[in-house]
């Protein structure tokens, strides 16, 4: 999945509704995507490039969600650092969270 795709689909898992991209030149821009939260309108958060906006989504999680979200993270490649020791979850990247996220609630296309 694009990156754009990725934020929409979690932004829907969320509650955003009405969720829209606005025209222009650089449409895959963090500030061209928007929509309403709780009958507030706004910029949907950036999921795939905000470790912050990802800590935010990883809390609406079950249990059971969180344990393969979890096993999903685990098992991905670092995206910076060699983790010698291996598996460790903390070192995963906004958008391989996103990914594990839109994998553990099957929306991952």
């Amino acid at each position: 999945m694009k990156p754009q795709e990725m934020r929409i689909a979690i932004a829907e898992h969320l509650g955003w509704k009405n969720i829209y991209v606005r025209s222009g030149k650089d449409i895959s821009r963090a500030d061209k995507v928007h929509g309403v939260l709780a009958g507030k309108s706004g910029r949907v958060p950036d999921f795939p490039r905000d470790l912050n906006a990802m800590r935010v989504a990883e809390k609406v999680l079950t249990a059971e969600q969180c344990e393969d979200y979890d096993q999903t993270l685990l098992h991905m490649e670092p995206d910076t650092f060699d983790c010698e020791a291996g598996g460790w979850t903390f070192f995963r990247s906004a958008c391989q969270r996103a990914e594990a996220f839109l994998r553990t609630i099957g929306k991952w296309k």
